[in-house]
């Protein structure tokens, strides 16, 4: 190969193209578009070890090292032996580097051979991949669409019970709700957090990767602690009310105890309060207030209206025990009466549902987008 192949080899290239800067390290980088003149990151994706490229915005689709040395202005006819050398150069610069879902090479072509096989032809064409129908497709976009919806309504669940909290930490009512929103920021970071995750350690920004997982762990351990907290707080506040209502058993017992013995020593003899008005108005009209029977009279209506009062206030204490004994929260205060799930459990599951529910959702539409528009890609002429 000489001297011709090494001044072939992609950095040699990259160099002459001016993306030295654009590159560094790594072993793909995003660059303008020589066709549409689109800029990053709607440009020319390179990759060199899969030894393509292509953009994102028009059918530009070609080799790494044809599209490199087009830029470069070495764009001339080649000999076999210099195509494959530079095949082998690709894949020996892009060494062990890590791939990713939807950019590996295809079964049966990774390697040298593959790579020089494709730039020993008159030009370059696309990677080959399975395309997936259309039935699959609609499937895993429909379930797509279904844990991402099911995580938002975590999401939701999650900021509701971390506002409740947290804004119930203090009396202020300002601070109340600056905390209270906090919480239902706390959520979204988690929930957008990890979508961001996979995307940069997509692309291989490692740092810009750590960062959004530091971000998103972040949120999710406040998320956790603030659904914990709502959890632990309402079983408190049932706890208290159920306290009290049994304690108001016995008073309002008592108190029914009493009022039977007081209707107890009322004659039975008694007559009814409509009936006893009604003889005392009829006295009153013939003018015989004056007699003793009017008095008698007058002094069996209070009785009688006292054994009224009397049945009253006993009705209205068994309809209070009665009540007292078919409210949940006095129900749910006896051990054999439920099995409750520990808040923490409860707390670490809606916030799994809260965040990766949205991102294995939208990583999937993402995928399916991608693989989308890199299939309607057509080769360089």
């Amino acid at each position: 190969m000489g001297r011709a192949g090494a001044e072939r080899t992609p950095r040699d290239l990259i160099t002459q193209a001016g993306y030295a800067d654009v590159f560094g390290d790594e072993a793909s980088a995003s660059v303008p578009c020589v066709e549409c003149g689109a800029r990053p990151p709607d440009g020319v994706e390179i990759r060199l070890e899969d030894n393509v490229a292509f953009c994102r915005t028009c059918d530009l689709s070609t080799g790494a090292g044809d599209y490199l040395r087009r830029v470069a202005g070495v764009l001339k006819p080649r000999s076999p032996a210099q195509d494959t050398a530079l095949a082998i150069a690709c894949d020996e610069q892009a060494g062990d580097a890590p791939t990713i879902a939807g950019t590996a090479p295809p079964r049966g072509q990774p390697g040298t051979a593959a790579s020089a096989e494709r730039l020993s032809e008159g030009r370059s064409t696309p990677l080959p991949q399975r395309e997936a129908s259309l039935g699959e497709r609609l499937i895993i976009g429909g379930l797509a669409l279904s844990c991402f919806l099911a995580g938002l309504m975590a999401v939701g669940l999650s900021a509701w019970a971390n506002h409740q909290a947290f804004g119930s930490m203090v009396d202020d009512p300002l601070q109340s709700r600056v905390w209270a929103w906090t919480g239902v920021i706390a959520s979204v970071c988690s929930f957008g957090g990890f979508t961001f995750v996979y995307w940069h350690f997509a692309d291989r920004r490692w740092k810009e990767g750590l960062r959004a997982a530091v971000f998103a762990v972040a949120g999710a351990v406040t998320s956790i602690v603030g659904t914990e907290m709502f959890m632990a707080n309402t079983e408190m506040a049932r706890s208290a009310e159920a306290e009290a209502r049994q304690a108001q058993r016995p008073v309002i017992e008592a108190q029914v105890a009493d009022w039977r013995d007081q209707l107890g020593a009322i004659p039975a003899e008694i007559r009814t309060v409509d009936g006893l008005e009604a003889y005392l108005a009829e006295v009153e009209r013939v003018g015989r207030t004056h007699q003793k029977p009017y008095r008698d009279a007058k002094i069996e209506l209070g009785q009688a209206r006292r054994r009224a009062e009397l049945e009253a206030q006993i009705a209205d204490g068994r309809a209070a025990l009665l009540a007292l004994d078919n409210q949940p929260g006095y129900a749910s205060a006896r051990p054999e009466a439920r099995r409750p799930i520990p808040s923490m459990f409860f707390a670490v599951m809606l916030e799994v549902f809260a965040s990766q529910g949205t991102s294995v959702g939208l990583v999937a539409l993402l995928i399916l987008l991608r693989n989308g528009g890199n299939r309607h890609r057509q080769p360089l002429g």
